[in-house]
């Protein structure tokens, strides 16, 4: 995963298409590596490859409920994470988010974002690493 996420990164869209179809070969219930691929295909304006790869997903039973990612409260608490993690907890303690795919580069910046407006730490961890926002910034240094 990290060298397909790598390729993304690094604009090596042909050897990211290859290596995806391989990874997809030798598990093909792996959610993550459609993903990456759609973000490949999308990268390379292959539209209608990434509706079909999306039909895929949809046909294997891949995936997880659009905008749905894991939050503990103070008290162990779960839930779909919406604006419930800041409305309904106390401003001190942080918001920590378990997500199962990569976090997107929109959710990154609007994540930052959050963290600045709110003043709250948000912690997420993602299917390769963890992300700590605080004022604005992410531990990552936007490099994930």
């Amino acid at each position: 995963m990290s060298l397909l996420s790598s390729c993304i990164n690094h604009g090596q869209l042909d050897l990211g298409r290859k290596l995806a179809k391989k990874m997809i070969e030798l598990e093909p219930a792996r959610v993550e590596t459609y993903v990456l691929l759609s973000n490949i295909l999308a990268a390379s304006g292959e539209w209608d490859e990434v509706r079909s790869i999306r039909g895929k997903m949809k046909t294997l039973d891949l995936g997880k409920d659009v905008g749905c990612s894991w939050i503990e409260g103070t008290q162990q608490e779960t839930g779909c994470f919406n604006l419930f993690g800041l409305l309904n907890s106390p401003n001190n303690v942080p918001i920590k988010v378990c997500k199962n795919l990569c976090i997107c580069g929109d959710c990154h910046n609007a994540i930052k974002l959050v963290s600045k407006v709110v003043q709250r730490d948000i912690i997420v961890r993602d299917n390769k690493r963890f992300h700590h926002f605080k004022n604005g910034l992410c531990s990552c240094g936007d490099y994930w």
